[in-house]
């Protein structure tokens, strides 16, 4: 059984051999008139090159190298994405009036309010329902006023006696300053 086994892979070895080594061309051995046709379909070229390929519809059909013989799905091209919309841009901040309240006058019979525009420098002087810039005095109290233009109402107050961090001036005519020059 061994030398069995050891004839046979000598067998296969050798037919490998054979197989691997370049191919043998009989054409020299065939008859001319073969010869003759194989040198001319040669120098014509492929001989598939002569069918139209409107007569190969088949093919196109059941192409050969498919697996289920289907012919491929048609590409389907996909419609450009929009951009997407950017979120409109914040409203504007309230306009605040280019206005500093510098006194009010409160009465019974009339209420004014005094008022210096900080782009111009000028003093203006407002009764109640009056207007400057745009800015319409709608109501006047002791230390604070409410303007409005359009949908728009701002308050402005006087400013504080003491604002931070300032310290009152000295009054030359203190109690013990007008004792000491008597």
């Amino acid at each position: 059984m061994i030398r069995f086994a050891g004839a046979f892979c000598l067998l296969v070895l050798a037919l490998a051999t054979v197989a691997s080594a370049d191919p043998v061309d009989d054409r020299a051995s065939a008859p001319a008139a073969v010869a003759t046709q194989w040198a001319a379909s040669r120098q014509e070229g492929n001989p598939l090159w002569k069918i139209p390929l409107s007569a190969l519809a088949a093919t196109r059909d059941r192409p050969l190298f498919s697996a289920s013989r289907r012919p491929p799905a048609p590409a389907v091209v996909a419609a450009p994405t929009p951009p997407p919309n950017s979120p409109p841009p914040p409203p504007a901040p309230p306009e605040r009036p280019a206005l500093t309240l510098l006194g009010t006058i409160v009465s019974p019979s009339t209420s004014v309010a005094m008022f210096k525009d900080t782009a111009t420098q000028a003093v203006t002087r407002l009764r109640k329902g009056e207007a400057t810039s745009g800015w319409l005095l709608k109501t006047v109290k002791l230390r604070s006023v409410v303007v409005e233009k359009g949908d728009q109402s701002a308050i402005l107050a006087l400013p504080n006696r003491l604002d931070a961090g300032e310290q009152p001036s000295p009054n030359p005519l203190a109690f013990g300053e007008r004792r000491n020059k008597q």
